[in-house]
This record gives C-alpha cells, sequence and structure tokens, in this order.
C-alpha cells in the first residue's frame, strides 16, 4: 500500500530537491514505506522484477553474442523513524545500484 519506489541517480531524469538537477550517483531504486512489513513486500516484488529483467536481459546478450550482462543488485538499507532518530523496525529505505561497469 503506502510504498514509494523513486528512480535516482545519473540518467534517471530525476531532479534533486536540493540541486535541482540528476545526481551523479549510480542509477538506483530508493523504496521508502511507512511500516517495515510494507516495506519489505515492497523490497521483495521490486526485486523479483528486476531479477525477471536482468535474466531476460542476459538471455538476449547470450542469444545475440554480446559480452555484456545485467548487473549485480548492490544493496544500502538505510532505517528511519518520523522523529528522525535511526531505528530497524519502522519505515525503511533501500536503494539497489544498478550500475553498468563500462
Amino acid at each position: 500500500g503506502d510504498a514509494k519506489l523513486r528512480l535516482r541517480g545519473a540518467g534517471s531524469g530525476y531532479n534533486e530537491r536540493d540541486t535541482h538537477q540528476e545526481s551523479p550517483e549510480p542509477l538506483q531504486l530508493c523504496i521508502s514505506c511507512p511500516t517495515h512489513d510494507g516495506y519489505e513486500i515492497a523490497r521483495r516484488e521490486a526485486e523479483a522484477l528486476l531479477l525477471e529483467v536482468y535474466r531476460e536481459y542476459d538471455t538476449w546478450c547470450a542469444d545475440k553474442g554480446r559480452p555484456n550482462r545485467a548487473p549485480k543488485i548492490h544493496y544500502t538499507e538505510k532505517h528511519h523513524a518520523g522523529d528522525g532518530r535511526q531505528r530497524s523496525n519502522s519505515g525503511s529505505r533501500r536503494r539497489r545500484n544498478r550500475s553498468r561497469g563500462r
């Protein structure tokens, strides 16, 4: 229900609030949710979708004889409470870096 997903970083087209420009960081999917359970559902579903897209891309590359392969999923997780204190059982954010390493 209440999860928010944001595609951020280089190539995303998302302008950061502070700089009004794209972040130079690698492309990433940020997930935030006010509840831990909602966050876990969103994380699992986003991961399943990315892994399926990556499998299809790897198959396409193999069929075309291309050496490119989908990147690994890299997780960075930060848990935040609404009062600014960090907690591990409240709302969460996870970033998935999708750098190609080219």
